[in-house]
């Protein structure tokens, strides 16, 4: 919060329960004295861990995205990666709709995703929050997903004519 930087980054996920959390792998072992897919266990469980931070168990814990927002405010750029890695409505759309209404951050709010089917569904629930499409392809992990995550996007999400046909 004090350095010089405009904005932030972050990978935001959902818990079983539905609470927007930060956390960047898929999987919790290794990363924080949790074992299994991070997106399967509900907020309590999650907020319940410790993260690993050079191999050892520290202080840390993985934040819910409403702390950040209500830490931060306006006064960084917020770029949200959502990692929603399907096409069925998994809530995600409505509850980052749901934290930027409610702590008033349009303006230094965007949302990312290699998911259009997820950013229309965000469009249509919050047209005033800025959008970023993030592009995956069959073969190539960007700096945003790891090969394991990108092995989690459906192969619908990353056809060209699709995501061109959704996004038009």
């Amino acid at each position: 919060m004090a350095s010089d930087i405009d904005g932030i980054e972050l990978d935001v996920q959902l818990s079983a329960d539905g609470v927007p959390f930060l956390f960047h792998e898929t999987h919790l072992d290794g990363h924080t004295t949790g074992e299994g897919r991070a997106s399967s266990k509900t907020w309590a469980e999650l907020s319940d861990l410790q993260l690993i931070v050079d191999g050892k168990r520290s202080h840390y814990r993985i934040p819910a995205l409403q702390q950040v927002l209500k830490t931060v405010g306006r006064t960084k750029y917020l770029f949200l990666d959502a990692k929603d890695f399907g096409i069925r409505d998994t809530g995600m759309a409505r509850a980052l709709a749901d934290l930027v209404r409610s702590n008033d951050v349009y303006p230094t709010v965007v949302v990312e995703s290699f998911n259009p089917v997820l950013l229309l569904r965000l469009r249509r629930e919050a047209p005033r929050i800025r959008l970023m499409f993030d592009f995956a392809d069959d073969v190539t992990p960007t700096a945003e997903e790891t090969p394991a995550q990108l092995a989690e996007i459906p192969w619908l999400l990353k056809q060209n004519w699709f995501r061109r046909r959704v996004i038009d």
